[in-house]
């Protein structure tokens, strides 16, 4: 039995955190059966989503998570790859995760017009965990100042809100850049790293943001159009 904790769907995404996409995504790519139950951060090994119990055996950390998957399951969609491509994944891994995160992070969290929108589904989600409404604002503020310390201290927060779409348009351009006509990120083939541009790439379009970044993304077809084909094969039933 696999449970995987998450936050909760939003918006046009399948959850509000792309790390806990991610999961689900490289789940279904493996064709892994897993039920998927809201999680409460404080009671995460690491404090934050997703963690999956598997079997007893409890893993945080999406990165984490996928190469349990794989010692278990034999690497299934990164068989075969040379070295010149796990690189390649490596790092576009990076810098989406490490990098273009962040940029997200700022929009939704730190940015006022960001927050109008993502505040009041944060606090529906609080909801759902069983926070008294009474409560929900209060919550939802101290989680926001936590985020907007986080991006400080990374060094996000410390850019304009001009320098932090740039930086993110770049990344945006160097994905879709890289996909080009194919049908998945490496080829014509899933890997892992489908599972983490899938997740990045479908939140920024997902999000009701209407942001500068989500803009620029939906500028490149190809990018729509392999959430597109994800979300078709592999999310809906």
């Amino acid at each position: 039995m696999i449970t995987l904790y998450r936050f909760a769907p939003a918006w046009d995404v399948p959850d509000i955190s792309p790390f806990c996409v991610k999961v689900e995504t490289f789940l279904r790519l493996t064709k892994t059966e897993f039920v998927a139950k809201l999680g409460d951060p404080r009671k995460a090994p690491k404090g934050k989503l997703p963690y999956v119990d598997h079997d007893g055996t409890v893993i945080a950390d999406s990165s984490a998570i996928v190469a349990h998957f794989n010692a278990r399951l034999g690497d299934p969609l990164d068989q075969g790859l040379d070295t010149r491509d796990r690189a390649i994944a490596e790092a576009f891994r990076g810098m989406i995760e490490e990098s273009l995160y962040f940029a997200l992070l700022y929009e939704r969290w730190s940015d006022p017009a960001g927050w109008r929108l993502l505040g009041p589904v944060f606090e529906g989600i609080l909801g759902q965990a069983g926070v008294p409404s009474l409560l929900r604002g209060f919550v939802a503020e101290r989680v926001r100042k936590k985020m907007i310390g986080i991006l400080d201290a990374q060094g996000t927060g410390r850019h304009t809100k001009a320098e932090i779409d740039a930086l993110a348009k770049k990344q945006v351009d160097a994905i879709a850049d890289w996909l080009g006509g194919s049908t998945w990120f490496l080829g014509e083939a899933p890997r892992s790293i489908d599972a983490t541009v899938y997740a990045f790439v479908q939140s920024i379009l997902g999000a009701h943001l209407d942001s500068a970044i989500q803009a620029h993304t939906r500028g490149h077809q190809n990018l729509v159009a392999y959430v597109e084909r994800i979300q078709a094969g592999y999310f809906v039933t």
